[in-house]
């Protein structure tokens, strides 16, 4: 009985974690906003009621590792997140059907939010949270992605540094003990 109460414990601290994590406002994250013009374009639209895996034409074309690295998240972690967000949180379907076969890639086309006569509003907001969620953690991955990148140049720069500084040390000793670099020379008869 203990187990299974255990058990209970963990599934609800899942869940209640989960729906923090849809709890999507509005407001465009951190992430999103340092992202480039292809990630803010995708959060744009999933917070306007539409899922797109291609960015347009405009934003393509210049932002191709962008497009890259969208569809790879997509065909990577699509599947998995949104398969953990239907399973722990949201007990219907709500268009999970039509995410998969977009994470999936066996249909093409924005995934527009549109109510048809038997959806209610509560269907339509979580099809938007769960699109807002998906660009927000590919938009955290990219974030991520961009700081290791970052700190690599950072201590390559370092040891670029040090290398110069250690050349320097060199160079500096050859000059005082009036070796081939001295600029005083060797003045003895």
């Amino acid at each position: 009985m203990k187990c299974f109460t255990l058990l209970l414990q963990v599934l609800a601290l899942t869940v209640a974690w989960l729906s923090s994590c849809l709890i999507v406002g509005s407001e465009m994250p951190v992430a999103v906003q340092e992202g480039d013009q292809g990630i803010q374009h995708l959060w744009e639209k999933a917070r306007d009621g539409a899922f797109v895996t291609t960015l347009p034409d405009r934003l393509r074309i210049p932002l191709k590792r962008t497009q890259i690295a969208w569809t790879n998240f997509l065909g990577r972690s699509g599947k998995k997140l949104i398969e953990n967000i239907y399973t722990a949180v949201i007990d219907k379907d709500y268009g999970r059907k039509k995410y998969l076969q977009l994470v999936g890639f066996t249909q093409r086309g924005p995934y527009k939010f549109e109510r048809d006569k038997f959806e209610v509003e509560q269907q339509l907001e979580m099809k938007r949270r769960v699109a807002l969620l998906l660009v927000e953690q590919f938009a955290e991955r990219m974030h991520q992605q961009k700081l290791q990148i970052q700190a690599e140049q950072a201590r390559k720069a370092q040891e670029e540094i040090e290398k110069d500084r250690d050349n320097w040390g060199k160079w500096l000793t050859l000059g005082r003990d009036g070796g081939e670099g001295s600029s005083s020379g060797s003045r003895r008869k």
